[in-house]
């Protein structure tokens, strides 16, 4: 019964880590489908004044910096699946 009983336990934890992979894969998806709405967007540069550009600019530099957090936590969470493999 014992042997059994370290069956299940060992479906359960590869049943986890297909869960977690998933969840990881949505989050992925995700987070490039925003990436790809936002670059659906593009303003006419030559419309804006001196204020709104500047705006603009600080605005994409801070997604930026928020990207490169994002890009940094994805390249962990890879490596965190790599392993589960």
């Amino acid at each position: 019964m014992t042997g059994v009983s370290r069956k299940g336990h060992g479906n359960r934890s590869q049943q986890d880590k297909l869960q977690d992979f998933d969840l990881s894969l949505l989050h992925i998806y995700g987070i490039l489908r925003v990436m790809a709405e936002a670059s659906a967007v593009v303003a006419d540069l030559m419309t804006l004044d001196r204020t709104a550009l500047e705006a603009l600019v600080l605005a994409q530099q801070e997604k930026l910096l928020s990207r490169d957090s994002e890009i940094e936590h994805l390249k962990l969470v890879i490596a965190k699946l790599r392993r589960m493999i």
